[in-house]
Parts: C-alpha cells; sequence; structure tokens
C-alpha cells in the first residue's frame, strides 16, 4: 500500500546500507520476514519496526518522512513509534535489551561503507 503524498526518499548508500542491516538484523532476532516487518499490523510486530525506525534515527541524519518511506508508514506513525521506543526504553528493560540485540546482530553484518550502530544508552 503505497501512500503517494510521501517524498521521495534520497539518502547515502552508507545510510541506505545501515538501514538493510537493521531490518535484517531485527528480522533475524524476532525471527520474522521483512515483508511481515514491514506490512504487518500485529501489535508486536509494530513495535519491532519502530524498535527499527528508532534505531534508524540515532543513528542516521535521516528525516521522519524518510524512514516513513522505507517502512511504507505514515510520517506520524514514525513519530509515534519513536515516541514509544523513547518511552519505553526508560520503563522496560526488555526494550533496552531488543535495541542492543538488534544493534549487536547489525554490526556483524559485513559493510562496504564504515558505520557502526552507536551503543544504546541505559540512562536518560
Amino acid at each position: 500500500m503505497s501512500n503517494p503524498s510521501l517524498k521521495p526518499v534520497i539518502y547515502n548508500p552508507s545510510d541506505r546500507e545501515l538501514i538493510a542491516v537493521v531490518k535484517k538484523a531485527a528480522c533475524q532476532h524476532f525471527e520474522i520476514t521483512e515483508s511481515q516487518l514491514v506490512n504487518d499490523s500485529n501489535p508486536a510486530v509494530a513495535n519491532i519496526r519502530f524498535l527499527c525506525m528508532w534505531l534508524i534515527v540515532e543513528n542516521t541524519g535521516l528525516k521522519d518522512y524518510m524512514i516513513a518511506s522505507i517502512f511504507n508508514k505514515s510520517r506520524s506513525t514514525v513519530i509515534y513509534g519513536i515516541g514509544v521506543v523513547d518511552i519505553h526504553k526508560k520503563i522496560y528493560r526488555q526494550t533496552i535489551d531488543n535495541l542492543q540485540t538488534v544493534a549487536k546482530i547489525a554490526n556483524t553484518f559485513e559493510k562496504k561503507y564504515p558505520w557502526r550502530i552507536l551503543p544504546i544508552s541505559t540512562t536518560n
């Protein structure tokens, strides 16, 4: 389901690679497919998608409309999802653990570009 109102996405190859590995790492960790990650409306899968959005926004300079395009969602969904993760990581240890695990897996994949997902802060 495409959203024609979304702006065209143009981002650098390093960010593109980081996005791909974040999605791949999340799928590996949570044992889902990329199609499920992007398209499934199940609340548990939506929360996994929010974790990916949060990792992407924290480690790139991408704007919300760009991330919305990547996941075929609205900007408001991206803003909401990132906000949910920001709140949950202050309250739930599992959120921090999931972010750290996905980041750790993503950082192990072969890279063509010099990016690295930064460690997740447990304080805020």
